[in-house]
């Protein structure tokens, strides 16, 4: 699939499988590519945030690897209908989770949080199963941002 940004042309085959970034991360990076199965995020990843819709719709992805401390946020869609991705160890320095970001993760069942003071905004988890009773659980980590 080719994608535009404004600085950048690419073209992502579905053949590709496993993709490490070192540099920069672009907003719908990935976005729909169905092939690939691993992303890892380098620690000389200069960004703050995960780019919105950055590997929405990357069904057969199942581990996502972030090693970068400048990772702050995860932003909207970024990882929406991520159908096979079962786990992930978000950043140890998040401080906000945006609207979706990870909306129809049906397999999403093991998330590690990094420390309870960060933001989690509306339907973030949407349709994830990652945990059976919400209430008690946003309560004791979350502060959540209307």
């Amino acid at each position: 699939k080719s994608r535009y940004d404004s600085k950048v042309k690419y073209f992502v085959p579905d053949s590709l499988k496993s993709v490490t970034v070192t540099q920069a991360l672009y907003k719908y990076g990935f976005e729909n590519s169905i092939g690939i199965e691993e992303v890892i995020i380098e620690a000389s990843v200069k960004n703050e945030s995960i780019p919105a819709c950055y590997v929405q719709g990357c069904t057969n992805l199942k581990n996502f690897e972030i090693n970068s401390k400048r990772i702050y946020t995860i932003g909207m869609y970024a990882f929406s209908k991520c159908d096979a991705l079962e786990k992930l160890v978000l950043p140890q320095n998040l401080k906000k989770i945006m609207s979706y970001a990870f909306y129809n993760c049906t397999n999403l069942t093991d998330i590690q949080f990094p420390n309870r003071d960060f933001a989690v905004e509306y339907y973030s988890f949407k349709n994830a199963k990652f945990i059976t009773d919400f209430s008690d659980f946003f309560i004791s980590v979350f502060y959540l941002v209307r």
